[in-house]
Parts: C-alpha cells; sequence; structure tokens
C-alpha cells in the first residue's frame, strides 16, 4: 500500500546491506530510527514516504582465497552512499561460504536497477583491488 514497515526480529539492525539501502532510498539514518524506537519514542511515519529511483546494494567476497592488499581510491562517486570493508590489508579472504566471509560492501543509488548493477562494478573496481592470491 505504498508504505515502509520495520520489523526487527533480533538484537541488532543490519545484515547484507539492508539497513544502508533503507537510509539510501528515504535519506533517512536508519539506526537512529532503530534506536529512536528501541528507546519507546515516537517516529514520523512521514520519513518514510518518499524514496529515491533506485538503490542497490552488495556483499563483497571472493571467488579463491586471496590477500587483501588495499588500493583505495581517494574518493567516491556521488552515486555511493555507502562503502565499506570489513578486513584489513595484508588479511587472508576467503571463498564465500557464509555472511562472515565477505569482506565488505558497497550501496549505490541511480534512475534504475540497471544502472545501479553498473555502479556497483564499476565503484568497487576503482575503490579496491585484490592484488595476490595465495
Amino acid at each position: 500500500e505504498g508504505e515502509c514497515y520495520i520489523l526487527e526480529l533480533t538484537g541488532r539492525a543490519g545484515a547484507n546491506t539492508l539497513p544502508e539501502i533503507v537510509s539510501a532510498y528515504y535519506s533517512v539514518d536508519y539506526y537512529g530510527v532503530v534506536a529512536k524506537i528501541a528507546l519507546g519514542e515516537r517516529v514520523a511515519p512521514t520519513l518514510f514516504k518518499s524514496g529515491k529511483k533506485a538503490v542497490l546494494g552488495k556483499m563483497l567476497f571472493v571467488s579463491e582465497e586471496s590477500r587483501v592488499l588495499f588500493s583505495w581510491k581517494k574518493e567516491t562517486a556521488d552515486c555511493v552512499t555507502d562503502l565499506r570493508y570489513f578486513m584489513e590489508n595484508g588479511d587472508i579472504a576467503h571463498p564465500f561460504q557464509s555472511l562472515k566471509d565477505c569482506f565488505g560492501q558497497i550501496v549505490v543509488e541511480g534512475n534504475d536497477v540497471e544502472q545501479c548493477r553498473y555502479l556497483l562494478d564499476t565503484q568497487f573496481d576503482l575503490s579496491f583491488k585484490l592484488n595476490s592470491v595465495i
């Protein structure tokens, strides 16, 4: 019916870029909203009324065991609303078997899903590099 409902079933918000996607789509601090609700504060329903055209998130992982060697890009494009890494330089990234194998995430916004898919690939490639395979 054109409304957003927040259903959190655990003691923490987050999983697979969902809070960051909601934050970007509605231009709202999702974590802040969840904290207010947990404290018993009212949150205006109008916070979730108007959204962007498209927002897409991606968890980052490797297909073969690799040593992480960051090649940071100082600035990302305006389309990138979230880009973070869960590993440090020199850590070993393992092939994906569970969420603990994800080494980062990226969230982008665009005009449509196809543009977002393109932006995910290009912005990730520009900001990170796996320089060696073990």
